[in-house]
C-alpha cells in the first residue's frame, strides 16, 4: 500500500490502520477510502496514502454519473476534474 515504509514526521515504522477515510479532498461529501491510513508507532502520526488519484475521480466520475440526477457538489467535482470552467462546461451543455 504505502510507496514509503517509514513515517515522514520522523522516521518511524508505520502500522497500516483498519479504518475508513473520509475523503473530502474531492469536494464530495460521501466519499470514503479503505487501507489508505498509517499511523507512525513512534511519533502517532497518521498518514494517508493514495496511490493513484487521477484513476481514483476517474472511478469516483464513472460512479457519480451512473446513479441517478446530479447533486450540485457532484456536478461540480465532475466539472473540476474534467478541468472546465463553469462557462465552459455551460458552453458544451448549450446551456445560455
Amino acid at each position: 500500500m504505502d510507496g514509503h515504509k517509514s513515517c515522514l514526521s520522523c522516521g518511524g515504522s508505520l502500522q497500516s490502520l483498519d479504518q475508513s477515510y473520509h475523503y473530502l479532498e474531492c469536494g464530495l461529501p460521501n466519499v470514503y477510502l479503505e487501507g489508505v491510513q498509517s499511523k507512525c508507532e513512534q511519533c502517532g502520526e497518521i498518514e494517508v496514502t493514495i496511490p493513484n488519484v487521477p484513476g481514483l475521480h476517474r472511478a469516483i466520475g464513472d460512479h457519480v454519473i451512473r446513479y441517478g440526477s446530479l447533486t450540485p457538489a457532484e456536478l461540480r467535482f465532475l466539472r473540476k476534474s474534467a478541468r472546465l470552467t463553469q462557462e465552459q462546461l455551460a458552453n458544451e451543455m448549450e446551456i445560455n
